[in-house]
C-alpha cells in the first residue's frame, strides 16, 4: 500500500499514465488512497476502456464507483469468533 503518500506522486502517476498507459501505474494511484487519488481515478475515467477494471481501481481507491459512498465500512473486518467446530471455517494457523 502507497497510503497516505504525497500528493505530488499523484501529479506524477498521471503523468506517467499519461505517457506510458501503463496498468501497474493505476493500481499505484489506486493504492495511495487519499482524496487527490481518487479525484485522480475518477478524473481518468474516460481513458479507461475497461469499466469493471476501472471499477475495481476506484473500489481500491476507497470509493464506490459512483464516486460518491466509501468502499470500505468499519471495523475493516467483520466477522464473529465462535468456539471450536462450531462452524467449518478455521481461524489462525494449524496447532503444532
Amino acid at each position: 500500500m502507497l497510503s497516505g503518500a504525497p500528493e505530488d506522486w499523484v501529479t506524477d502517476l498521471v503523468a506517467r499514465w499519461h505517457a506510458e498507459h501503463d496498468p501497474d501505474v493505476l493500481d499505484a494511484l489506486a493504492r495511495i488512497r487519499t482524496p487527490a487519488a481518487a479525484d485522480a481515478l475518477l478524473a481518468l475515467r474516460e481513458e479507461i476502456d475497461d469499466r469493471a477494471y476501472w471499477e475495481t481501481l476506484i473500489a481500491s481507491a476507497g470509493l464506490l464507483p459512483d464516486g460518491h459512498g466509501r468502499s470500505w465500512f468499519t471495523p475493516a473486518f467483520l466477522g464473529f469468533v465462535v468456539e471450536r467446530e462450531r462452524t467449518p471455517h478455521v481461524m489462525g494457523g494449524a496447532p503444532g
